[in-house]
């Protein structure tokens, strides 16, 4: 697939983030039963996780986290919505990945 940064974040866990608008709209097109991540206040990514199981709260920080660190509106910590399917009825505050952490998990 050519839309978006694609990472492994780790063995049961894909990740995908759009690079722009319509990366973005490409990937809200093909959600079927995947946990959508969305910056709360401010537009940015959108980023779709695959997963085998349940996420526990880490895994969510961890990909909150990574959409944080493509979106130049927020510095430090922010907030982003999740959930499956575009129900975005959950959020978690966090800190943003820096540029450094995530190359580790770019595939």
């Amino acid at each position: 697939m050519k839309i978006g940064r694609h990472f492994r974040l780790n063995d049961n866990m894909k990740m995908i983030i759009g690079r722009n608008n319509s990366d973005n709209d490409a990937l809200g097109k093909i959600v079927s039963d995947e946990i959508v991540f969305q910056t709360a206040d401010f537009p940015g990514p959108l980023g779709i996780v695959q997963a085998q199981r349940k996420l526990k709260r880490k895994e969510i920080e961890l990909a909150a986290s990574l959409v944080l660190r493509y979106n130049s509106k927020i510095n430090d910590n922010g907030k982003v919505n999740y959930g499956s399917n575009f129900k975005l009825g959950n959020h978690i505050t966090t800190a943003k990945m820096t540029p450094e952490e995530s190359k580790k998990f770019i595939i």
